[in-house]
């Protein structure tokens, strides 16, 4: 789903930078003349009203939709399971006397290391993976190659997640400062480099989406 939909978004990019009057289909082929006088009228010609469509009109209605960003709101709502579920957790290890440092090692590996950095940074990377492979194979094994690729991603993303959890259950168990510390540090690393590869392919299709709308003008 997540690769369709990025399929679908590029498809939409490639629509309006391709875009062609004449190419337009019309339910009516009686209303296809007056369509054009209207265009004509409003924009002065067909081909103006195409470099519209192309340049100003593009930048303006997709550059919204280049931005590979989950919003806040969702990342925080799909965290919510997990913080109920490490909140459970905490609450029967302390009902259950453990010590206070354990509690403490136990929540900060939980609530900071698994849902403050280690969610988003999973998040982000299955945004970066279906769109970099979003585009499907062609060909006689197209179909399979396609199949394979998704299972490849997915493969990725579930690597990702399960060794972020285990890392954080195992910062739990062991109860120790110095390999929380270290563990804090390395998912941070992480998270960052996320963001960073985020916003590199952004920008370099924010720039790509302006040159090919620019070079569309007249």
């Amino acid at each position: 789903f997540d690769r369709r939909n990025f399929m679908m978004k590029h498809q939409l990019f490639s629509q309006f930078q391709n875009f062609d009057l004449d190419a337009a289909e019309c339910s009516c082929e009686s209303d296809r003349e007056f369509v054009y006088a209207a265009i004509s009228h409003l924009y002065g010609s067909k081909e103006a009203f195409t470099q519209y469509v192309r340049g100003p009109l593009q930048r303006e209605l997709l550059e919204p939709i280049c931005q590979n960003v989950l919003p806040r709101c969702y990342t925080e709502l799909l965290t919510t399971p997990f913080l109920s579920l490490f909140l459970d957790f905490t609450l029967a290890l302390w009902k259950q006397g453990a010590p206070v440092e354990d509690l403490v090692i136990y929540a900060v590996s939980m609530f900071g290391l698994a849902t403050c950095l280690h969610i988003p940074a999973v998040l982000t990377m299955m945004i970066l993976l279906g769109d970099r492979f979003a585009e499907p194979w062609d060909g006689f094994w197209g179909c399979f190659l396609n199949y394979l690729q998704t299972f490849l991603v997915f493969l990725a993303i579930l690597a990702h997640s399960v060794a972020g959890f285990v890392v954080c259950f195992t910062v739990g168990s062991r109860r120790q400062w110095w390999f929380l510390i270290g563990c804090f540090f390395l998912f941070l690393a992480i998270r960052i480099l996320t963001v960073k590869l985020r916003d590199k392919l952004q920008g370099q299709r924010k720039r790509l989406q302006k040159a090919r709308s620019f070079q569309s003008e007249p």
